[in-house]
Order: C-alpha cells, then sequence, then structure tokens
C-alpha cells in the first residue's frame, strides 16, 4: 500500500523485486501504482515493467563514486506465477522465466559406479514404494501429446503426483495459489541431490529431518520410516541422496 512506503525509507530499501506470485494479485492498475509509487519514492524495480523490455531490464545500484550493481529479476511459474502473468511486447507483467526452463533436460541419478552403492540404492527405492512414499512423490509421469517434439508424450522421473496435499498445521505457512496455509504441492524430488536444505522453507538440514516433518497426510507413511530399522532407514535416504 502507497501509504507504506515510509516504512521502506527508513529502513534504506532501495531496490524493489517485483517478479514474485502477487505482484498482480490486485490487477494491471494494483501494478502500475506499484511501479509509480516505487519510482517516486526513488527505489528501483526490477523483474516486472509496463511491457516486456521494462520487465527485463535489471534495476541499477549506484554503489560509490564509480561502481554499480545491476539486479535482474526472474520469476518462476514453479513459483506459483500463472504463465498469463508474463509481460509481453504490449502486455505489463512480470520477466517470466517460462521457456528457458520448460526446455532444461531432466537431471539424472548420480553415481551410483559401484555394485555395493547400485545394491544399496535398489534396497532403499523398494522401501520407499513400500512405506507408501510413491503415493504422493510418483516415479514418473508422462507429458501428454505437444507439437515440440521435446516434450511430446516424453515420460520423466519427477517423483511428484502435482497435487495438493495436506501436510499439517505445523507446517502452515503463506497461502500458496488456491491452496490452503497447511497444503503443498507434492515437491519434485527429481534433482534433490543438489540441495543442502529440504522443504518449502529450508526448515529441515537434512533429508532424514525431512521426512520426520511431514505429517498431515503423510503421517502414516512418516511413522512408517520411524519403524524402520537404522540400516533400513539408511538405505532409503541414500535412494533419496542420487535423486
Amino acid at each position: 500500500h502507497p501509504d507504506n512506503v515510509p516504512c521502506l525509507n527508513v529502513a534504506g530499501i532501495d531496490c524493489c523485486v517485483l517478479a514474485n506470485n502477487h505482484v498482480l494479485d490486485w490487477g494491471y492498475q494494483g501494478l502500475f501504482e506499484t511501479l509509480d509509487v516505487l519510482h517516486q519514492n526513488n527505489i528501483a524495480v526490477a523483474g516486472a515493467g509496463r511491457d516486456l523490455e521494462e520487465a527485463q531490464t535489471p534495476a541499477v545500484l549506484n554503489v560509490g563514486v564509480n561502481n554499480r550493481v545491476l539486479v535482474f529479476a526472474f520469476g518462476l511459474p514453479s513459483s506459483g506465477i500463472p504463465r498469463e502473468w508474463a509481460a509481453k511486447r504490449d502486455r505489463a507483467g512480470i520477466n517470466l522465466l517460462a521457456d528457458f526452463v520448460r526446455f532444461l533436460a531432466p537431471s539424472v541419478r548420480g553415481n551410483m559406479a559401484s555394485a555395493a552403492v547400485r545394491d544399496t540404492v535398489e534396497r532403499g527405492e523398494r522401501l520407499f514404494e513400500e512405506i507408501g512414499c510413491t503415493s504422493c512423490h510418483v516415479p514418473s509421469m508422462r507429458a501428454g501429446p505437444s507439437d515440440v517434439a521435446a516434450l511430446d508424450r516424453k515420460t520423466v522421473s519427477l517423483y511428484s503426483d502435482m497435487l495438493l496435499h495436506d501436510l499439517g498445521p505445523e507446517l502452515g505457512d503463506v497461502c500458496g495459489l488456491n491452496a490452503s496455509p497447511s497444503e503443498y504441492r507434492t515437491a519434485l524430488l527429481l534433482g534433490l541431490r543438489f540441495r543442502t536444505d529440504y522443504m518449502h522453507d529450508d526448515r529441515a538440514p537434512s533429508l532424514r529431518r525431512a521426512v520426520l516433518v511431514h505429517e498431515g497426510e503423510a503421517t502414516r507413511t512418516r511413522d512408517t520410516f520411524e519403524r524402520l530399522t537404522v540400516e533400513e532407514q539408511g538405505f532409503l535416504l541414500r535412494f533419496l541422496s542420487i535423486l
């Protein structure tokens, strides 16, 4: 709200990234007002604009006498930004990084060079299915028909059903698109090995902790995991670590 801008000034905020999933909650007039108020208060903007060129233009921040910092901002559909919010040459909106991400090749499993590692991973994968993890983290999904050959009916190991599930009040947070505070779309486990913290807010510092904070619809599976032996839990976690 424009009346809150003095708070930004007092805090010394000199740049505002608008590539997010709420910037058009109040429609295009709300975006235009936001842009105007920020510019009037000398707060640089990145990630959204009145057209594609403005949305793609980085904010320029002067640092000292002869230096400057460029702030580039992009939004992703996976963060809840509707594709129709993307800025066009003749339409206001967000600098949406959609096509680039759309055509990225899916990551493959990590190194399983030794027979011992392969055996451990295979045992963990079986446990992952047996205790019920695959009821939400579906191992693979097939894309629908597409005019683009690279996307046409391809099978991808997402480890997600792409659906909303209630994970309990302890994980309740900011409401996502068309979701209650405790509802989350099943996270993709594809590329999990590249992460160092887990869950939507990085609250879990380990894979084991990430499993244990599951509640709500996932309570039974979590409890089954806890009843596994230490060795069996290790197999399952090792499997997750190569995705």
